[in-house]
């Protein structure tokens, strides 16, 4: 028995209770960890989504004295509320202003948190869900400054900070390089899309004529059954898709899934007039890939792969490489 609930542990009952009950908040608890940000990062945005950031409202009202100013110190017009320093208070005003400016998009407490689907580019995405949390954590940080250093910053060494740490933090995964600050200034979604573009051209060898890119998915619900999916593309040198799928799958991981995906474009290869050519094939799977290549290099097979998909490995000229998710978004 769980003591808080008097019934038997599920997961779901956890879940609730870890969310209020909101799933809307359970799922934000989900995005932020899936942030491409510093682990401190996604631990301040969990302080924030529990509300336990040490603001003065909270700090008086836990420790219930005179001992604390409950009022910014940055306007002194409102008490020091977590929904104060974010959105209402002039930091928060200058940067979600400097946002909407340079990215073309409004942001407010009311759609911040739907805002982070914006976007549907794995690449875009990243660097998007980057900048909403660079944002905030420029705001808390900037906050900090004028509380504990008496050092208020003026408006331009804001949007200058916020411009710096979103350049470092794509930089670190390799949406974009220190080189192109500018353009980073001035047009952020055409970079990231246009980088996306030229890495994916240098994908291209020699020695291959087809290119490939896989992608499978597998979710585990509580109460309901699981969902699965594949989905992926095949084109040529010259940039023409051949062929386009994606649809739902009946398995037991996302492993499998990926799996399935591969199966599915090999079939569709064999039974093609490109049968006899060089394909190179990506996925954002390691794991797979690691099968694949032990099973293509030994007696032995792993005991996941089918007799139909290691009966392609046998008639395909293919190759399995490892690419960043964020460059895989076709395929999703």
């Amino acid at each position: 028995m769980w003591a808080i609930t008097n019934k038997p542990f599920n997961v779901k009952d956890c879940y609730d209770i870890l969310s209020g009950g909101n799933q809307i908040a359970f799922g934000a608890y989900n995005l932020t960890w899936s942030l491409k940000i510093p682990p401190k990062v996604h631990y301040f945005l969990w302080s924030l989504l529990s509300d336990s950031l040490p603001t003065s409202h909270l700090l008086q009202k836990r420790f219930k004295g005179n001992l604390i100013l409950s009022k910014c110190l940055i306007c002194h017009n409102s008490d020091e509320t977590q929904d104060h320093i974010f959105w209402g208070c002039e930091y928060a005003t200058w940067a979600w202003h400097f946002v909407d400016v340079w990215w073309e998009v409004k942001v407010s407490k009311n759609n911040f948190w739907s805002s982070f689907h914006k976007f549907k580019s794995p690449s875009m995405k990243a660097a998007w869900g980057i900048v909403l949390a660079t944002t905030l954590w420029t705001i808390w940080l900037s906050r900090n400054q004028t509380v504990f250093e008496n050092n208020k910053l003026g408006r331009k060494a804001l949007e200058d900070l916020l411009l710096l740490r979103t350049l470092h933090w794509c930089e670190s995964v390799k949406l974009l390089d220190q080189s192109q600050s500018s353009i980073w200034a001035s047009n952020p979604a055409g970079l990231i899309l246009s980088n996306s573009k030229i890495v994916k051209k240098n994908l291209w060898t020699e020695n291959s004529s087809l290119m490939g890119f896989i992608d499978g998915s597998w979710k585990k619900r509580v109460n309901q059954d699981d969902i699965a999916g594949i989905g992926g593309h095949l084109h040529d040198r010259e940039g023409n898709m051949i062929l386009m799928f994606s649809g739902p799958v009946s398995t037991t991981s996302a492993l499998v899934s990926e799996m399935e995906a591969l199966w599915f474009l090999l079939d569709k290869i064999n039974n093609s007039p490109w049968s006899q050519s060089k394909v190179k094939i990506h996925s954002d799977c390691q794991e797979l890939i690691d099968i694949i290549q032990e099973s293509k290099f030994s007696n032995n097979s792993h005991w996941l792969l089918s007799k139909d998909l290691l009966s392609l490995m046998g008639s395909i000229n293919f190759e399995l490489i490892k690419i960043p998710r964020i460059l895989n978004d076709n395929a999703d």
